[in-house]
C-alpha cells in the first residue's frame, strides 16, 4: 500500500471519528452534571466544597458513580492526605442606621472560627496595612479591611498584620479585582498563610453600612458573629480516574478539579461536567483510542495545605508525584479543562500550552480562529496556578484552557459568590469548546510521537544570558538547532505515520521515542525551570538579570533624585513590594514561609537563594527627609547588585554544567527517532 493512498485512507478515518465525537456531544448532560455537582455543598446559606470536607467526599461518590455509569473503565477512588477544611456557617449581624437588625452572610477562607452568636466590636482598618493601624486599638476586636487580590496584595499579608495588633477576626471586603458583579457578592480565595486567625469575607453594601456606622463611633461598633469553620491537619480526600483504555498504555491525560467555592458552576465545576460530557461523547461514538485516555478530577485544587505559600493544586501534585508516580513515564500529555470559563460575554479565549506543545495547539486550533463571534488563541502563558505544572514536573507535557488576566470570568464569576446558572451561561461556547478539546484528544491519539518543540524553551535560555556570556549563548544555540532537527524529524514522523498501529515494531520504536521526550521534557522542567518571588516560571538566572536590572534602574533614579522612580524599581525586585506597606515581621514571616518551607509541594525549592531583602531602604526612603541619606541608599543598591551579579554567575554556571547531559538526551532521542524513521520508510 503506497503512503499516498494511505494517507488519504487514514484522514477519512479520522475525519469520520471526529464526525462520530460531534454527533454525540450533548451539552445538556454536561450542564445537568454542573448543575447536580454545584448544590454539594458544606454550608447552605454559601455553598462551598473544600478540601477532604464532607461535601468533597459526597461529590466523589457522586462523580464516580457517574463515571461508571457513562462507561468508563477502571474507575477509582485514590485517597489523598491532605489538610481538611469545613466552612459550615457563617453571618454577621448588626443594627443598621435606621435601627433595625441586619443579617448578612459570611464568606469563608481556610481559617479556624467558632463563634456562636458572639458580639464583638468592629473596627475599621482601610486596607489593612501597619500605616491603617496607627492609633487604632484593635485587640480582641474585629477589623474591617478593603481588598483588592487581584492588583494589590493577597489576604495572607493584612491577616498577618491584623493578628499582631491582636484582632479577633478580619471581615474583608473585595472593593476592587475579583468578584465585581452587585454589592452583595462574596469573594473567597486560598489563605497562603497561618489558619489561626479567622477570616471572612462581605460584601460592599454591607461593608458601606458598617463604615458609615463606624464613622460615628470610633470606638467601633457592636456585630454579632455566628460562624463556624473548621481546619485540620493531615485528613484524606479523594482524586478520581476513569479511563477508555486503548491498546497501549502510553496515555492522554485528562485532568479537573471538584472542589470549589461557593455553589459556584465555573471554576471548576465546568471543567468536571465538560470533561464527563467529552468522556461520554467519546464512549457512545465508539471510537477505540490507541493510548488510553484517562480522565481524572482531584481533589484540594483551590486549597490543601496549612500555612504554605503554595497551599493550591495540592491534589494534583499528591496524584502525579506521590500515589500514581508509575503514571509519569507513561503520560502522552496532559489536557486541562481548567479554565474557558462559558461566562456570557466572554469572547476572547486562550489555550496556555508548555512552550514545546505550542506549535501543535495553535496549528490544531486553527479551524476554530475564524469564528465570527469568538477569538480562540494558543499562547505560552502557562503559569503555576493550575494543576498541570505539576504534571509538567513529572516530565508530561500540557496545555490548558486558560483565562486572560483581568478577564470578565476574574472580574466576575471566579471564586465569588454570583457565579450560579443565574449569571449568564453561554451555551454555544460551552459547545465549542467540547468540541475543540474533544478533538484536540482525538488528534493526539493518532500522532505516533509526542508532538513537542524544545526550540523554544532552549532558545529562551540563550536569548535571556546578559552580554559578557557569550559562550554560554553560543552553546545553548547550538542545542537550540539541534532541538530544531528533532522537531523535524517528529513532524516528520508523524506526517508520515500518523498512527503507529501497523506493526508491533512501530510501537516499540514509537514508545521508546517517546520515553526518550519525556526525560528530556523531565530534565528542562527540573533543571532550567524556577520561580520568582511572584510564582513566575522563569529560566534559572533569568530572576537575577531582572532584579539587576531594576538596581540599575533604582541607581539612576537615585542621581536624578527620582524618590518615587528609586520606590518603584526597588519594590519590583524580589519580595520587596511588600516593605512600604507592611511591617517588618508581617514581611519576615512570609520570606520565611517560602526559604525554609519543608512541606511536600509543588513549590518546595522553587526559589533560590532566598529574598533580596530592600526593607530598611525601602523605609529610609519613605521617611521624611530620606533622599538625605543618598549614599546610605546607593551603598544598598550597590551591594545588593553585587549579590544579584555573584548568583547570576552560579546560575550560569550550573546551567552549562548540565547542558552536557542535556546534550545526551536529545541526542538519544535522535537516534529513536532515526530508527522509528528507519521502519517508517518500510
Amino acid at each position: 500500500m503506497n503512503f499516498i493512498f494511505t494517507e488519504i485512507l487514514f484522514q477519512t478515518k479520522e475525519t469520520k471519528s471526529m464526525k462520530k465525537f460531534e454527533e454525540k456531544i450533548d451539552i445538556t448532560y454536561s450542564m445537568g452534571i454542573i448543575r447536580e455537582l454545584s448544590e454539594i455543598v458544606d454550608n447552605e446559606l454559601t455553598g462551598n466544597r473544600s478540601s477532604a470536607s464532607d461535601a468533597e467526599h459526597r461529590a466523589a461518590d457522586f462523580l464516580a458513580l457517574e463515571m461508571k455509569k457513562i462507561g468508563l473503565q477502571n474507575v477509582t477512588k485514590d485517597e489523598c492526605p491532605v489538610d481538611r477544611w469545613q466552612y459550615e456557617k457563617g453571618t454577621l449581624s448588626f443594627q443598621d442606621p435606621e435601627g433595625h437588625m441586619c443579617t448578612v452572610p459570611l464568606g469563608g477562607y481556610a481559617t479556624e472560627a467558632d463563634f456562636s452568636q458572639e458580639t464583638l466590636q468592629l473596627i475599621y482598618a482601610g486596607k489593612g496595612t501597619e500605616k491603617d493601624y496607627e492609633g487604632l486599638e484593635v485587640s480582641g476586636r474585629a477589623v474591617l479591611i478593603d481588598i483588592d487580590q487581584m492588583n494589590e496584595w493577597w489576604i495572607n499579608f493584612p491577616a498577618y498584620e491584623a493578628a499582631i495588633h491582636g484582632a479577633a477576626a478580619v471581615i474583608c471586603c473585595n472593593t476592587g479585582g475579583f468578584g465585581q458583579t452587585g454589592d452583595e457578592t462574596l469573594v473567597s480565595e486560598d489563605i497562603c498563610g497561618p489558619c489561626k486567625l479567622p477570616v471572612f469575607s462581605i460584601g460592599k453594601k454591607a461593608a458601606g453600612l458598617l463604615k458609615g456606622l463606624q464613622e460615628k463611633s470610633k470606638e467601633g461598633i457592636s456585630v454579632c458573629i455566628d460562624a463556624k469553620s473548621v481546619v485540620e491537619r493531615d485528613k484524606i480526600s479523594y482524586n478520581l480516574w476513569g479511563e477508555i483504555p486503548g491498546e497501549t498504555d502510553e496515555t492522554i491525560i485528562v485532568i479537573n478539579h471538584y472542589d470549589a467555592y461557593y455553589r459556584t458552576v465555573f471554576d471548576d465545576v465546568q471543567g468536571v461536567g465538560w470533561a464527563m460530557g467529552v468522556a461520554r461523547a467519546l464512549i457512545d461514538s465508539g471510537y477505540k483510542p490507541y493510548r488510553t485516555i484517562r480522565f481524572v478530577m482531584h481533589a484540594s485544587e483551590e486549597w490543601g495545605l496549612i500555612d504554605n505559600k503554595y497551599d493550591w493544586a495540592i491534589g494534583a501534585f499528591k496524584q502525579i508525584h506521590r500515589i500514581r508516580p508509575e503514571w509519569k513515564k507513561k503520560g502522552f500529555v496532559v489536557v486541562n479543562m481548567d479554565g474557558g470559563y462559558a461566562c456570557t460575554g466572554e469572547t476572547k479565549f486562550n489555550i496556555s500550552c508548555c512552550k514545546e506543545l505550542y506549535g501543535f495547539v495553535q496549528e490544531s486550533i486553527l479551524p476554530y480562529t475564524e469564528h465570527a463571534k469568538y477569538t480562540f488563541e494558543a499562547d505560552t502563558a502557562l503559569t503555576t496556578l493550575t494543576e498541570d505544572f505539576s504534571y509538567e514536573l513529572a516530565g508530561i507535557p500540557s496545555f490548558a484552557a486558560g483565562t486572560y488576566d483581568g478577564c470578565l470570568a476574574d472580574r466576575t464569576v471566579l471564586h465569588s459568590s454570583w457565579s450560579g446558572f443565574q449569571t449568564g451561561f453561554d451555551e454555544e461556547l460551552f459547545r465549542i469548546i467540547h468540541s475543540m478539546f474533544g478533538k484536540l484528544i482525538l488528534k493526539l491519539d493518532r500522532l505516533a510521537v509526542r508532538p513537542v518543540d524544545f526550540t523554544i524553551r532552549i532558545k529562551e535560555i540563550a536569548d535571556t544570558m546578559p552580554e559578557g556570556y557569550a559562550e554560554g549563548q553560543e552553546e545553548f544555540q547550538k542545542l537550540a538547532a539541534l532541538a530544531g532537527d528533532i522537531h523535524t524529524s517528529i513532524e516528520d514522523i508523524n506526517d508520515r505515520l500518523r498512527s503507529v498501529r501497523q506493526t508491533e515494531a512501530l510501537k516499540e520504536a514509537a514508545k521508546d521515542t517517546n520515553l526518550a521526550l519525556h526525560e528530556i521534557f523531565k530534565y528542562l522542567m527540573q533543571n532550567y525551570v524556577k520561580f520568582d518571588w511572584n510564582d513566575r516560571m522563569l529560566v534559572p538566572h533569568q530572576r537575577y538579570v531582572d532584579n539587576i536590572k531594576l538596581l540599575d534602574r533604582a541607581d539612576r533614579e537615585l542621581t536624578e533624585a527620582n524618590r518615587a522612580g528609586v520606590i518603584s524599581a526597588l519594590e519590583a525586585v524580589d519580595y520587596n513590594y511588600y516593605a512600604s506597606y507592611f511591617s517588618r515581621e508581617t514581611c519576615r514571616y512570609f520570606v520565611l514561609q517560602v526559604t525554609e518551607n519543608t512541606a511536600d509541594t509543588w513549590g518546595k525549592g522553587m526559589v533560590e537563594n532566598g529574598n533580596q531583602d530592600l526593607y530598611d531602604t525601602l523605609r529610609l526612603l519613605e521617611a521624611e527627609g530620606g533622599m538625605m541619606d543618598t549614599d546610605v541608599i546607593r551603598k544598598n543598591i550597590s551591594d545588593a547588585r553585587k549579590m544579584q551579579t555573584s548568583y547570576l554567575e552560579t546560575a550560569i554556571k550550573k546551567e552549562r554544567e548540565q547542558l552536557p547531559e542535556l546534550s545526551g538526551l536529545m541526542k538519544q532521542a535522535q537516534i529513536c527517532l532515526s530508527e522509528l524513521g528507519k521502519l517508517a520508510a518500510i
